[in-house]
């Protein structure tokens, strides 16, 4: 089962999802509310309370960016509009997994639409997001990817693109507590 989706859709339809059956995708209603069009957003499957999760982004109305921070989910037929007293500053390009072992949706980084890309990590529990505190972290970044390897408990991020834009090729580990950088061959 895929932990984590890094979608790069350039919208989620108005009133609908898709759902993949076998090859073959499929256009599924919605009622109710349902998060507006956006693009460069994340989301991830929570498997314990069996929902996706769906942070930030952005949308571009009348040419002008308008970056987003709101948390939605998805249980499979509703959409539903999440509240908390906390959560990152609006963002697009981060990147965000499920950590099972712990069953927190980690973000970090992105574009903050200042030009600035900020190296923090932050941990949504399904009721609140908390930032937290690491003593070493990756640099600043966007359009990087994360995953959750369930073998080693470790989300596991690779590359991206720095506030001074050049790509990066770097491999880090986010144990729930510190990042380390991973030296590949």
């Amino acid at each position: 089962m895929v932990q984590a989706i890094r979608s790069t859709l350039t919208s989620i339809a108005v009133a609908a999802s898709l759902s993949a059956q076998g090859s073959t995708w499929s256009q599924v209603a919605t009622g109710g509310n349902h998060p507006s069009i956006r693009d460069a957003h994340c989301v991830a499957y929570d498997p314990i309370r069996a929902t996706i999760v769906l942070f930030g982004g952005y949308r571009a109305p009348s040419g002008s960016n308008v970056f987003l921070s709101d948390t939605w989910e998805y249980d499979g037929s509703t959409w539903s509009p999440i509240t908390t007293a906390t959560h990152p500053p609006a963002r697009e390009q981060h990147a965000m997994a499920f950590d099972s072992q712990r069953g927190r949706c980690v973000v970090f980084s992105g574009n903050v639409g200042t030009g600035i890309k900020p190296s923090d990590t932050w941990e949504y529990s399904g009721n609140n997001w908390s930032l937290k505190s690491t003593s070493t972290s990756p640099i600043g970044r966007s359009g990087h990817s994360m995953v959750y390897d369930p073998v080693r408990d470790r989300i596991v991020l690779f590359g991206g693109v720095s506030n001074n834009y050049p790509a990066l090729d770097d491999t880090w580990e986010y144990d729930g507590t510190d990042w380390t950088q991973i030296q590949t061959a």
